[in-house]
Formats: structure tokens, sequence, C-alpha cells
């Protein structure tokens, strides 16, 4: 029988984690804020705060847990019998934002969004229901267009100012030279694409 793994992660699939072989039960409460998991015949609960990051232990006499089930409600989250903290709703600043990231920036076809995530080490309950992505308008970059990649283009040398590419002056290249690093016509305007 081949080893199987699970992979979690904490930011939208940026990153992921390989969850330990000899887990039992693992557990996410409050959208991965908390985490629960114990070790099969150890008779130890672990729990992380920090999505995994740091764990703790509390060793019981459950040599045999046959389930452990998440209770949560909105002013006592619990994992089982474990209450992490009584009254503590995470506010404003205990979230930050983790970006939809691209190979340049966080700007995509004129989008940059991001979704609001409970930071590692706030130790508060996330109520919150819905998680909505934020939009927010950028410009475009030739980037966006999906030919742009498989071309050798002269970027180094120029910028994008109002969608048009504009001569860097601090670059190391002459002016003069307007001729792409393939032997292309440098692209003056987006010639149809908005």
């Amino acid at each position: 029988m081949k080893n199987l793994h699970t992979f979690i992660s904490f930011n939208y699939g940026v990153n992921w984690k390989i969850v330990t072989l000899n887990i039992q039960k693992l557990i996410f409460v409050n959208r991965g804020g908390i985490l629960l998991r114990t070790i099969r015949k150890s008779g130890r609960i672990w729990y992380s705060y920090d999505y995994g990051f740091t764990w703790r232990s509390i060793q019981t006499d459950l040599n045999n847990l046959v389930n452990i089930m998440p209770i949560e409600s909105s002013n006592d989250p619990i994992i089982t019998a474990i209450n992490y903290d009584k009254k503590r709703t995470c506010e404003t600043d205990d979230y930050e934002p983790v970006y939809v990231r691209r190979y340049s920036g966080t700007c995509y076809q004129g989008n940059e969004v991001y979704l609001m995530k409970k930071k590692r080490l706030a130790v508060c309950f996330d109520n919150r229901t819905l998680i909505i992505p934020t939009h927010k308008p950028c410009p475009c970059s030739l980037e966006d267009f999906d030919w742009y990649p498989d071309i050798n283009h002269s970027k180094p040398n120029y910028y994008y100012k109002q969608s048009i590419c504009v001569f860097n002056p601090l670059s190391i290249a002459n002016e003069s030279n307007k001729i792409c690093s393939d032997g292309a016509q440098m692209l003056n305007n987006w010639n149809g694409y908005d």
C-alpha cells in the first residue's frame, strides 16, 4: 500500500504544508486559526493557535481515542472540553490581507484581489460567517496577455505608464534602440486590446 499524505493550506492555496503521517485525527476550528490533532495511542492532544506553526500538547488518559468533535458557538469557542479563549473576538487589527499572487506583483488583468486572514499570532475567535474577496482596480500590463511571457521582451528598459510602454531613463540602454530584443517593433499602444 502506498503512503498517503494530506496537505493543508492556510493562505488560500499559496503555500501548502504536509500533515504528519501518524496523525489519527486533525480538526480545523475557526478557519484553521485553531488546530487540534491526536496521534495514535499517544494519549496526547496537540493544539495550535497559529495555523500549525507552534504546537502545544496536553497529556490525557485517552490512549485509544475514537473521535474528537469541535463545538463552536459565537460566544464560547470550544474544542471538546478545551476552551481556548472565553470571549476574545477578532478585531480589525487581528487580520492581514492575503493577496492572490502572480509572477509580477499582485495585479492581474486590472484587478488586485485579496482576502483578510487572521494573523498568525492573533489569539482570537474569527466570527465571520462569510469571507468575501476584495477587488481593487489596478493598471494592466503586457504580462496580462497570454502571449507576452512566451517572447523575449525588452521589459528591463521600459516601464508601463497609463498602459503605454515608456523608455526607462534610468536603464543602461540607449533610447535610440526602439527594437525589442526579439527584433520585433516596440509596442506603443494596445492595438485594440483594452
